[in-house]
């Protein structure tokens, strides 16, 4: 599968995810939410370990490790302070719409490279390990 794809998908599974939990009131909806937001970050996991180990070029994977330990690390330290504040300032249904509109922006920025599926040549191994 085309890892832009794949990430289109994980994207929306998020979005559903967010919009099914935050605007539950029962607990079947709660359930609902918490397993689509399970299968997404499995999803997401599994890429990115596919990504680092498989597909990446073996001189990039030192870059792309480094970047993503520090962007998890600023995105730890940012997110709680911004979602404190958020909250003391906006309803839950107002930051759920807005989460929403960010992962659907974030999924629609993947459109350039999604339209360009067609028109790429099948995908070839970049090594035999990956091929066997």
């Amino acid at each position: 599968m085309n890892f832009f794809l794949l990430r289109a998908v994980l994207n929306t599974l998020f979005l559903i995810s967010v919009v099914v939990y935050f605007n539950s009131n029962t607990l079947a909806g709660l359930v609902t939410g918490s397993a689509i937001f399970g299968l997404a970050m499995s999803g997401g996991n599994t890429a990115w370990s596919l990504w680092v180990t498989k597909i990446a070029p073996p001189e990039k994977v030192a870059d792309y490790m480094s970047v993503h330990t520090f962007m998890t690390g600023v995105r730890g330290i940012l997110a709680p302070s911004l979602a404190v504040a958020a909250v003391a300032q906006l309803p839950i249904s107002a930051l759920v719409a807005i989460s929403a509109a960010l992962i659907g922006i974030s999924t629609l920025m993947l459109g350039p490279e999604l339209k360009s599926i067609r028109r790429r040549r099948p995908a070839q191994p970049l090594s035999n390990q990956i091929a066997e």
